[in-house]
């Protein structure tokens, strides 16, 4: 646990984050979509973050307005609302032999079983509860957009009497 805490400090000092207390016990991730590039290629770093006995909580949210993930062009991503149970993403994926082909040798349906090992369904940011964003101590973007949305959702939401200090960190990730 010590270590988590002089990593995030250091991170905190280097960028234009203010900090006043750093205590991890749950740490967020966030995306725009939930299922970045990034995080396809990354295997989900959301899930393989924390050492099972680490003693850190882990989840992670999309703060787009839907679910995109991969489709056969560019041009035709998969849309799924936040929500969608990953069973129904994986069922409308693999709905025919030439489907269910494509998207295991993209990675998509492996994503989608290793996120419902994890949770129901992919999570909106912006969507969720303010007792429950209140649990996070760490929230960290990949993208600079996605820092900004969670600020923005951040500054927007009403203090309460037991509010205390997120931590949000931008790391700004190319690939």
């Amino acid at each position: 646990m010590l270590s988590c805490r002089m990593l995030v400090s250091m991170i905190c000092v280097g960028s234009n984050v203010v900090c006043v207390y750093i205590y991890i016990y749950l740490l967020c991730v966030g995306c725009c979509h939930r299922h970045s590039p990034l995080l396809l290629s990354r295997r989900h770093v959301a899930c393989r973050l924390p050492r099972p006995n680490s003693g850190m909580r882990v989840e992670s949210y999309g703060t787009g307005t839907q679910v995109r993930l991969p489709g056969k062009s560019s041009m035709e991503p998969r849309i799924f609302k936040f929500g969608t149970p990953y069973s129904e993403m994986y069922a409308s994926m693999s709905a025919t032999p030439e489907d269910e082909a494509f998207f295991v040798h993209n990675g998509v349906l492996q994503l989608c079983k290793r996120g419902s090992s994890v949770k129901l369904a992919p999570q909106r940011w912006q969507d969720t509860p303010s007792k429950a964003i209140q649990t996070h101590d760490v929230v960290i973007a990949f993208e600079e957009r996605i820092y900004d949305a969670v600020v923005e959702d951040l500054q927007t939401r009403e203090p309460t009497e037991d509010f205390k200090a997120i931590h949000v960190i931008c790391l700004d990730t190319k690939v």
